[in-house]
């Protein structure tokens, strides 16, 4: 008697490994398949920009192949522009991201291609900035930067202006701006 349940007790603990091994496989399986869904829903080249609340705060995420990174931790980045930056119809986003200096601030462009999910398509300082629309229908970005710090008689004034070969914004025209009233 004693030997059968001895038995009983072998039989129930391989019953209960191969249970446990086939809830493993089965949780790796939809942890296999959860991974895939997020890869797809955010493609590795992708920006997630979740924006809220009525300052419109922005929390970046940054795709896997990113190695973008805020300038200043402790500044929040917010939304400055919502406009349509390339022409395609659809309203980007331009985020103050901090780290403000004699020359401006940084600022990233973002190109909406669905729902909250972005391509980077500029990082770099601007000062002042002002827009104006191309032929094209996307936007010219211009900004200054004073050629002696604060000292805005003598300016450099650059465009940037957005290549859709390379989906960045590059320097389009650069000059030095002379105020010439006394």
């Amino acid at each position: 008697m004693f030997s059968c349940s001895n038995e009983s007790q072998e039989t129930q603990s391989a019953e209960n490994e191969r249970v446990n091994q086939e809830i493993e496989k089965e949780i790796d399986s939809t942890e296999s398949i959860i991974e895939e869904e997020k890869e797809q829903e955010n493609p590795d080249s992708l920006f997630q920009l979740d924006i809220s609340g009525a300052e419109n705060i922005v929390l970046i995420t940054n795709p896997k192949s990113s190695n973008f990174s805020v300038p200043d931790e402790d500044e929040e980045n917010y939304v400055e522009e919502f406009k349509d930056f390339n022409g395609d119809g659809l309203e980007d986003v331009m985020v103050y991201l901090g780290a403000c200096g004699t020359g401006g601030c940084m600022h990233a462009i973002f190109i909406k291609q669905y729902e909250n999910y972005y391509k980077l398509a500029f990082s770099d300082y601007l000062k002042g900035p002002s827009f104006e629309t191309n032929k094209n229908g996307g936007l010219l970005i211009s900004s200054y930067e004073e050629v002696d710090a604060y000292d805005p008689s003598k300016l450099y004034v650059n465009t940037f202006k957005f290549n859709p070969k390379t989906y960045w914004y590059e320097l389009d025209t650069n000059y030095i701006y002379y105020d010439t009233i006394p």
